[in-house]
């Protein structure tokens, strides 16, 4: 799987490109040679401009964490989603939310 974000147009809304979170995902043993699927949208709890997503495994446990700008604050945040699956930024074990970091 690959993280990237990108935007659907150039335009600016209330000062921000509108940058969300995709992922390329290859489901084959070998992504060199097997079939990629189309982008799919990685959805938080949040409609904002993100990026600089990853994710990563440890004890266990797969992880998300992305930027994202919060729309009820002026500043970014750094969240850490607990993710059950990759694409479910949302989706995570323990929280109603993800963690601020």
């Amino acid at each position: 799987m690959i993280y990237f974000a990108a935007a659907p147009t150039r335009d600016i809304k209330e000062g921000l490109f509108q940058h969300r979170m995709y992922a390329l995902v290859c489901d084959d043993a070998d992504p060199l040679s097997g079939r990629w699927q189309a982008p799919r949208r990685v959805f938080s709890q949040f409609d904002s401009f993100a990026l600089e997503a990853t994710h990563f495994m440890h004890q266990g446990k797969n992880w998300y964490l992305w930027a994202q700008k919060d729309p009820h604050s002026r500043q970014f945040q750094s969240l850490l989603g607990g993710a059950a699956e990759p694409l479910d930024a949302e989706r995570h074990a323990g929280d109603a939310q993800p963690s601020r970091i």
